[in-house]
C-alpha cells in the first residue's frame, strides 16, 4: 500500500491528524483489496460512508 500521500509534503498530509490519516489508509486498503463490509469491517474501527472525504489535492478513490 502506498502511504506517500499522508507523509509530510504529500497530497493528503494535511490536516495532520490521526483521524484524517486513518481515513485515507482505511479507504485505500478497502478499495485496493476490493473489500466489502462483510470481509473488511476493520473490527468496527471504520465506517462506510457515501460522503466523499476528498479535499483540495487529496483525492480518495
Amino acid at each position: 500500500m502506498d502511504c506517500s500521500p499522508i507523509k509530510s509534503g504529500g497530497a493528503c498530509f494535511e490536516p495532520n491528524t490521526v483521524l484524517d490519516h486513518a481515513s485515507f489508509v482505511f479507504n485505500t486498503y478497502f478499495k485496493d483489496r476490493a473489500c466489502n463490509p462483510s470481509t473488511c469491517n476493520f473490527g468496527g474501527d471504520a465506517t462506510i460512508t457515501k460522503t466523499n472525504p476528498s479535499h483540495g489535492s487529496c483525492s480518495f478513490k
